[in-house]
């Protein structure tokens, strides 16, 4: 199999880079990261030749570019040997693939109020649209515990392809201070304790390069 190349944004702000390179580190499948600053004058000519409608994340292997952050992780479901996947009963896989394509499509007001920042902390003011948001999200995640009876850990007991789409949104309710259930915040602590992840914490820490002032 051809060596596999992971495209991504500056770790501390993007938010859909840290999802497949999240589902990739787990699975312990073995990439190259490939680093594309955002905003900067060298991203588009760097980016254009991928393909991907000027985004990123997209990884590469061989001849073969896959772009979109859950067109990856559906990919390497279906091409690596992944320990972690979607869940294995069926009925909670069909939640968490209806919840991480809400993830994908949806929660505009907060991608657009509350973008991922690691290295800060942000005061803003919550408009309903924000809440409504924030509030769904909740709910999804609770739903989520309920259902696996393993309230706090990762969404459905063991970690799968929704806890890596909505990594981003854990640290955007922890930037952004937003209140929420103790069931809830259990489960933001430990997706920050994971290990993996600490490993893109520490290197958005060392970034420099700001987006958003």
């Amino acid at each position: 199999m051809s060596q596999k190349t992971l495209v991504i944004g500056n770790k501390n702000y993007s938010s859909w880079s840290l999802r497949p390179w999240l589902f990739l580190s787990k699975n312990n499948i073995e990439f190259t990261e490939k680093m594309i600053w955002l905003d900067e004058p060298t991203f588009k000519p760097a980016i254009e030749g991928f393909g991907s409608g000027g985004k990123v994340p997209v990884l590469v292997e061989g001849e073969l570019i896959i772009w979109d952050s859950l067109a990856i992780i559906e990919t390497a479901i279906d091409r690596y040997d992944c320990q972690y996947a979607w869940p294995k009963d069926a009925d909670l896989r069909a939640h968490a693939r209806s919840i991480s394509n809400e993830m994908h499509a949806g929660f505009g007001t907060l991608r657009n109020d509350c973008t991922m920042d690691i290295r800060s902390k942000h005061n803003i003011d919550i408009s309903e649209a924000l809440q409504q948001d924030v509030s769904r999200i909740c709910t999804l995640w609770e739903t989520a515990l309920a259902q696996s009876g393993n309230q706090g850990r990762w969404l459905y007991g063991d970690f799968s392809a929704a806890d890596a789409m909505y990594a981003p949104v854990v640290f955007r309710f922890n930037t952004y201070g937003m209140k929420v259930s103790s069931t809830v915040q259990a489960y933001m602590d430990y997706v920050m304790a994971d290990a993996v992840l600490a490993r893109w914490v520490a290197e958005a820490k060392l970034e420099t390069r700001e987006l958003y002032v």
